[in-house]
């Protein structure tokens, strides 16, 4: 059987990606192209960073979890470079970043991965007989 989980993953990406770039935009005309390349910026990294201070179990020290880290600081970056953006948007680029991030993790571990015939073939091909002679 097939498995389509990355197909699916890549789908879902696809569409928050299209709200992002679209349907936001289009409700909220008074945010500029630039602003909207900085916003998924920045929330692309604090997602990011919130995946490695959990990893490290920082978030623990912080009393926080992910969600929230990565939610407070996007606010805190946001608001430092003056933009505004609606909980709702800012709630649709988080679950964009996450999921792109879902995806690239996902490649990473299939490209590292041995296939279990690879590995049976190998270690066949390695045994001895019984006097030592190589097959």
């Amino acid at each position: 059987m097939t498995n389509i989980t990355p197909v699916v993953e890549f789908a879902i990406a696809v569409a928050f990606l299209a709200i992002s770039y679209f349907v936001i935009p289009a409700v909220k005309n008074s945010s500029s192209k630039a602003q909207i390349a900085t916003t998924i910026q920045i929330v692309d990294a604090v997602v990011r960073s919130a995946r490695e201070l959990d990893i490290t179990r920082e978030l623990e020290k912080l009393g926080k979890d992910k969600v929230q880290y990565a939610w407070d600081q996007a606010k805190a970056a946001l608001a430092a470079r003056k933009i505004t953006i609606s909980d709702e948007e800012l709630k649709a680029y988080i679950k964009a970043a996450v999921t792109n991030l879902r995806i690239e993790i996902n490649k990473a571990t299939e490209s590292l991965s041995i296939s279990p015939t690879t590995t049976a073939t190998a270690e066949t091909d390695n045994t001895t007989t019984a006097g030592g002679d190589a097959k």
